[in-house]
This record gives structure tokens, C-alpha cells and sequence, in this order.
């Protein structure tokens, strides 16, 4: 049987396509099965699919709204188990190591002094950044008191990588004339073997086992992390108590998943969408400021490698708060 492929020149409106469509409430299996329709429907017409379908990126929003879900979204978020929590520390643990074996390239050669204090510090930095990826799957998870004590660990470890950069004592030499490269590939360590225990865990189905009470708990949890306040909260989870009445039924029979019944409620909730922008644009700058920081205290680089690092901190930042200033939810009205 020969293949159906798609057609050369269509190849470029197919990536085009699936860049427009993958988004984490459409499932991969929905996605390979609208474009295999797509394909198919292209060949047996004959004609380019820009002329058949019109534009790749309007049809994939049409696409995602029928396809999608917030089951999926709550799926594939990083808060729904240990495989996707684990992938995202991994890739943010990772996404350093290659800037830092450069910069240490420069600033020290090929061969490196290690101390007591460039350990503790490359530890609290590393630790700073599993908490922040940490913060991220518990506020998709819809549990606000976890983010809020992450948060706190993750200022406390903030706190003491400052102190240690601050720090003019060396603190003992634990290594002398280190290759840089074996440095390099210690550090990439952590992240690599995170990313690889990800792969070998399976996904994990939605949680379908929940009493009355625990829906409820999860559900006004979930609606204080979507960006509900309190107040809200409280009258949202009153009005589907009064809804529900003496419904035989649970609460999970009726809605579905708590998390992604209250990611459909709040979508289009004026001052939820406001405090998600802000929180969203607070995490946005974090890393930025957090790069200025460290290139403005650190006296473990040469001046013109901190100077770098505070350029492009600061230049980053900028960026940032100008993207994060764009995606403002009032924008549309002004």
C-alpha cells in the first residue's frame, strides 16, 4: 500500500498548521488525526491547501476550539504528575549549563579552581530554579497553598545565593586545575538524569475517584489559582452547591475534572484574566532580574563577563516587560 504523504508543496502550510494547533488542551492523537484528514483531503482534491482550506493559523483556531479540551489542558499540564513536573525541573536545570560552560570557558580557560563557595552557590541557584519549576506544576495542579510555600522557599534560597555571590571569602579550595568541560558535564548532570526518569514514567490519567468534599476542596483551590479572590471563590463554589441541590449524583459526574471545570469558568472572568496576567508577567521578569542580580553581586567573574551578564539581564528584562505590557487583558478596549 503505497503512503499518502503530504504534497511538497504543502509542506510549509502544514508547519504552519501544526505550529497553530499544538496547544495543551488539543491531545497529540487529535492533532494526527485532523491532519491526516487534512492530507487526505488535499490529495483527493488536487489543489494547494492554502487554496483549500484558506490560512493555516485561522483554521488551527478553529480547529482547537472544537478539538480541544481542559481535560487535555489539565492532562498534559506540568502539574498533573511526577513525569511532566519532573520534565519541566529537567529542561529548566538544563537550559543553563551550556551559557555557564561558556562563560567559564572565557573568563577561566580550560581548567577550573573549585571551591566551597562556587558549589554553594551553584547549588542555591540550581535549587532556586527546581523551585520556581516546582511553583509552576502546583499552581497548574489548582493548589494555591503550595505555591504560596514554594514561593517562600523559593525567596529564602534567592536570599542565600545573593549572600554567597556577596561573599568575598573563597571558602575552602575543594579542587585544583578541574578540567572545565567535566564541570560542564557534572552540572548537566542533575537535569539529565531528571528528563530521563520523566521518560520512563507513564502519564497519568486524570483522577477519577473524588468524594463531594475533596471535589469541592480541589475546585475552590483551583479557582484561587486561576486567579479568582477569595470572596469570588467562596460564591462560585455556593452557587453550584445551590445548583446542584439534591442532585443523586457527585459533584464529579456532573462536572467532570475540578481543575478543568474551573479552568472553564474563569477563561473569560475580567479579574481573573487580570491577576493570570500579572502573576504570568511576574514569572516572566523573574529570570531576567534574577540574571541582572547575580551579574551585579557576583565576584566570581571577570568585570567584563558581570557586565555582559548585566547587559543582557537588562536587556532581557526590558523585552520581557515590554511582551508582558502587550499581553495586557484591557488592551483590547483601549
Amino acid at each position: 500500500m503505497t503512503e499518502r504523504i503530504w504534497p511538497e508543496r504543502d509542506l510549509s502550510w502544514q508547519a504552519a498548521y501544526l505550529w497553530a494547533v499544538t496547544r495543551p488542551e488539543v491531545s497529540s492523537e487529535a492533532i494526527a488525526a485532523r491532519l491526516d484528514e487534512l492530507r487526505d483531503a488535499v490529495l483527493e482534491a488536487g489543489v494547494p491547501a492554502e487554496e483549500l482550506f484558506g490560512d493555516p493559523a485561522a483554521l488551527a483556531a478553529d480547529d482547537a476550539a472544537e478539538l480541544g479540551s481542559e481535560e487535555e489542558a489539565v492532562r498534559s499540564s506540568f502539574g498533573s504528575g511526577a513525569k511532566h513536573t519532573l520534565l519541566l525541573i529537567g529542561v529548566i536545570l538544563l537550559v543553563p549549563v551550556i551559557p555557564l560552560l561558556i562563560v567559564l570557558l572565557i573568563s577561566t580557560g580550560w581548567e577550573i579552581d573549585l571551591t566551597a563557595r562556587a558549589l554553594a552557590f551553584s547549588g542555591c541557584l540550581a535549587l532556586l530554579l527546581a523551585s520556581c519549576a516546582v511553583i509552576r506544576a502546583l499552581h497548574d495542579a489548582g493548589r494555591p497553598k503550595g505555591v504560596v510555600a514554594m514561593i517562600a522557599v523559593a525567596a529564602l534560597l534567592l536570599v542565600a545565593a545573593v549572600a554567597v555571590a556577596m561573599t568575598t571569602d573563597s571558602l575552602p579550595l575543594l579542587a585544583h586545575d578541574v578540567p572545565t568541560l567535566l564541570v560542564g558535564l557534572g552540572a548537566a548532570v542533575p537535569g539529565a538524569a531528571l528528563l530521563l526518569i520523566s521518560s520512563l514514567l507513564p502519564d497519568a490519567p486524570l483522577r477519577e475517584e473524588w468524594s463531594d468534599e475533596q471535589w469541592t476542596r480541589r475546585f475552590r483551590a483551583a479557582l484561587l489559582s486561576r486567579g479568582l479572590s477569595r470572596h469570588q471563590a467562596a460564591e462560585r463554589v455556593r452557587e453550584l452547591q445551590t445548583d446542584r441541590g439534591a442532585t443523586a449524583g457527585s459533584a464529579f459526574e456532573e462536572y467532570g475534572h475540578p481543575v478543568a471545570f474551573a479552568r472553564r469558568l474563569t477563561e473569560h472572568a475580567p479579574d481573573a484574566k487580570k491577576r493570570r496576567w500579572m502573576a504570568g508577567g511576574a514569572a516572566e521578569l523573574l529570570v531576567p532580574a534574577l540574571m541582572l542580580v547575580i551579574g551585579a553581586t557576583s565576584t566570581d567573574f571577570w568585570w567584563w563577563v558581570r557586565v555582559l551578564m548585566v547587559g543582557i539581564g537588562a536587556a532581557w528584562l526590558v523585552l520581557n516587560a515590554r511582551s508582558v505590557w502587550g499581553s495586557r487583558p484591557w488592551k483590547a478596549a483601549e
